[in-house]
C-alpha cells in the first residue's frame, strides 16, 4: 500500500512539475586523476555552494574475519585532520555552516561534504 502511495505522489510531482523542471539536464565533465581516481564535475554557478561525495570501495563486504573493520575505518576519517583533533575539526566545520557526513554500506564506504563556495568557507 505505501509503495503505491510513494508511486502515485511521485508520478503527480512530475505531472505537475514547471516545464523548465523537465526540461533541465545535467552538463557533467568526466575525468580520471593521474592516481586513477574518478571525478565527475557538475557546475551549477547559480547555486553557491559546494557538494562533494567520495566513494571507496571500502564497505562491509571487505571485513573478512574482522567484522566491524569497515564502519570503525570510516569512523575514523572524522577522528581529526592535521593538528586538529575531532573536537576541533567539528568546530571548524561549523563554523563556517558545512555538513559532513560518512557512512558504511555493504560495497562502498562514503563521505559527504557539503559548504558554501564562498572563498572564506575553505580557509
Amino acid at each position: 500500500m505505501t509503495k503505491k502511495i510513494l508511486t502515485a505522489l511521485c508520478t503527480l510531482s512530475f505531472l505537475f512539475a514547471p516545464a523548465s523542471f523537465a526540461k533541465r539536464t545535467v552538463d557533467f565533465t568526466k575525468w580520471t586523476t593521474p592516481e586513477g581516481l574518478l571525478v565527475y564535475y557538475v557546475s551549477a554557478p547559480e547555486i553557491p555552494m559546494v557538494d562533494i561525495t567520495l566513494a571507496f570501495a571500502a564497505g562491509s563486504a571487505r571485513d573478512g574475519e574482522r567484522p566491524g573493520i569497515a564502519n570503525l575505518t570510516n569512523e575514523l576519517l572524522l577522528g581529526g585532520a592535521g593538528k586538529l583533533d575531532a573536537n576541533q575539526l567539528a568546530i571548524a566545520f561549523d563554523e563556517v555552516g558545512a555538513t559532513v557526513q560518512n557512512e558504511v554500506g555493504r560495497e562502498m564506504a562514503t563521505m559527504h561534504l557539503r559548504t558554501l563556495s564562498d572563498k572564506n568557507s575553505f580557509e
